[in-house]
């Protein structure tokens, strides 16, 4: 059988056939878990042919990275280079044409495995990736020079919070506890990004992004906090939390009597402190709706910049199983609180009806985790963080100019 396939098919042809199947394979049952041996028997030949064409299985990764990069190449810079469709266009081609790709990866599990077990092949397609994005810039640019881009954004501000909303739909911890898929999340990042979450009747307003400042008590929990945020959990002493507090070890060892017990008091505070700012949050009527959607959304980020990722990071080395507890309740709760928003903003009819409220919702704590946060625009990658106002503006404006008449299709 092996020698009849042979004849039939050329080195060139078995080439792209094992990419195909291993693209499938590797995207459904991930790039650890899949054999060689069952990608050869999958094209109806021996491994030891299949390694003639590809010597190792990370070949064959990097032959279906270069595949899809390359597809993505084609279809990319045909619509960068149409310059006589209008924007809305071009975008929508876009989206339409590059989220079946997305749609591939089924789930989160499988981009964390091939960032484990393939980190130089990971290595190469990030870096490709952070290259197309700066090719989406002609588009923007085009956009400014017909007038279908907010004239009131700079443009390196439009593509950095781009390259933070696409990269974190490739991110494997970004869909953890949540239903929402890689194709939907793309497919509302785009639209929040060109449309925004507001109807299109709503037009910017000065009051976005202003700080909410929560109230935090002196004292033992105080010190530790500051001292955590500083240098860790792991780097952070008794020692050095007792003498800021004013205490003598044996007190705090009294009050707490281990370490992981003192910062799992911290971050209970902080979701305590959100809680009780959010309860008063009512979304009654129109008037006081988008300012009570930034309450929520700065509210959030000023609890949650409590704590940095490194505190955060040490934590969930040295207290795995509290930790792990206090995310998922924190993930659950912010999810709960930002559809409970929405939702009520549609009703008063302030938030655009036919928006994907899940991907919305895992949107705006995107933009929280990774825009907002003091600790993370410390140490952003790759982009220079917009101020805050500019990030709230695009993600409940969008980079598309305002009219007067709202585009949303009622649903109820």
């Amino acid at each position: 059988m092996p020698k009849k396939e042979r004849t039939i098919r050329s080195d060139d042809e078995l080439r792209a056939l094992a990419i195909e199947v291993a693209l499938d394979t590797f995207f459904t049952d991930g790039y650890s878990q899949t054999r060689s041996s069952l990608i050869a028997k999958g094209l109806g030949i021996s491994k030891k042919t299949l390694y003639r064409l590809f010597p190792s299985k990370e070949d064959l990764l990097r032959a279906v990275t270069y595949h899809v990069m390359q597809t993505i190449e084609e279809i990319t810079d045909r619509i960068y280079a149409d310059h006589d469709r209008s924007i809305a266009e071009r975008i929508a081609s876009l989206v339409a044409q590059i989220s079946p790709h997305y749609a591939r990866i089924r789930s989160a599990r499988i981009l964390k495995d091939l960032q484990r077990s393939a980190p130089t092949v990971w290595a190469e397609l990030d870096t490709w990736r952070q290259f197309r994005y700066t090719r989406f810039r002609t588009i923007i640019e085009d956009g400014l020079s017909q007038g279908s881009i907010r004239q009131d954004l700079a443009i390196d501000d439009i593509l950095a919070v781009y390259s933070v909303l696409v990269n974190k739909c490739m991110d494997h911890a970004t869909l953890r506890d949540t239903d929402v898929t890689p194709l939907e999340l793309y497919q509302g990042s785009m639209d929040v990004f060109f449309r925004g979450i507001f109807v299109s009747s709503i037009h910017p307003t000065a009051e976005l992004g202003t700080p909410v400042v929560i109230d935090q008590r002196e004292g033992l929990l105080h010190h530790a906090e500051q001292l955590f945020f500083q240098h860790g959990f792991s780097k952070t002493t008794t020692d050095a939390i007792a003498k800021a507090s004013g205490i003598s070890k044996r007190t705090l060892y009294e009050r707490f009597p281990k370490k992981s017990d003192l910062a799992m008091t911290i971050l209970l505070r902080a979701a305590q402190d959100v809680r009780r700012l959010i309860a008063a949050l009512r979304y009654s009527d129109r008037e006081s709706y988008t300012r009570e959607l930034n309450t929520l959304i700065m509210g959030c980020t000023s609890a949650l910049g409590r704590v940095s990722t490194q505190f955060l990071n040490d934590l969930a080395a040295n207290a795995p199983t509290g930790f792990k507890r206090i995310v998922r309740w924190r993930r659950r709760f912010l999810s709960r609180e930002l559809r409970r928003a929405l939702e009520e903003g549609q009703k008063l009819g302030v938030v655009r009806h036919d928006l994907h409220v899940p991907s919305t919702v895992l949107i705006l704590s995107i933009m929280i985790e990774n825009l907002l946060l003091p600790d993370a625009r410390a140490n952003a990658l790759n982009v220079i963080p917009p101020t805050i106002s500019v990030v709230c503006s695009v993600i409940l404006f969008g980079i598309s100019p305002r009219t007067t008449r709202s585009r949303q299709r009622l649903t109820h």
